[in-house]
């Protein structure tokens, strides 16, 4: 199951399905807690220079996009979808400010 969480692919697992969109609700919480989640995960990264970071942070977050639907659970999709792919269009935002 961990595994799964590398490219939160859908699969025919539905338990599997509902601990990647669990991984995953973070992104569609409301705009202050995804900052401050995003504001931690920078720090994680401290090491990276801005312009690294940065590069390879608006990489992961057009991947998210760029899926037909980040949440392959029906209960998660309808409660989280919408308000992740806003946050990870604020993010991108503020990333290339």
């Amino acid at each position: 199951m961990i595994l799964a969480t590398k490219g939160h692919q859908v699969t025919n697992n539905e338990t599997i399905n509902y601990f990647t969109d669990a991984d995953l609700c973070i992104l569609g919480s409301t705009w202050d807690a995804y900052k401050n989640y995003y504001t931690n995960v920078r720090k994680e990264y401290q090491y990276y220079p801005d312009w690294m970071y940065k590069k390879g942070r608006i990489k992961i977050l057009q991947h998210f996009i760029a899926m037909p639907q980040i949440f392959k659970t029906t209960p998660f999709f309808n409660n989280f979808e919408t308000q992740a792919k806003e946050n990870l269009h604020r993010e991108i935002a503020w990333l290339t400010t």
